[in-house]
């Protein structure tokens, strides 16, 4: 998704029941035509699908001419849905498979 100033605001992929999202905070500007040197920081936040939580961070996007670099660093780590199942069965302190 952008935003009508061409800002990357929200990436999206959906197949069946799965859903997978990564939303950028600030958007992320449009840098196609910009000359130079520039930066620009913000939040990231990855959601798979809404039973598993989401991992959240920061990235970096730096470009110089036609040199583009992103960084993404999740610092935030993992927030789990409490009480889910998959929460349930990721946090168990048995092994499931043991025989």
């Amino acid at each position: 998704m952008f935003t009508s100033e061409g800002s990357l605001k929200k990436l999206e992929y959906k197949s069946g029941e799965h859903h997978f999202s990564v939303e950028f905070s600030p958007e992320i500007p449009d840098i196609r035509n910009s000359a130079g040197e520039n930066s620009y920081n913000g939040s990231i936040n990855i959601k798979p699908d809404a039973a598993i939580g989401s991992i959240s961070g920061e990235y970096w996007l730096g470009k110089n001419d036609e040199i583009v670099e992103i960084e993404m660093n999740m610092s935030d780590g993992w927030s789990p849905v409490p009480d889910s199942l998959f929460t349930k069965l990721r946090t168990l302190k048995v092994c499931l498979f043991s025989i």
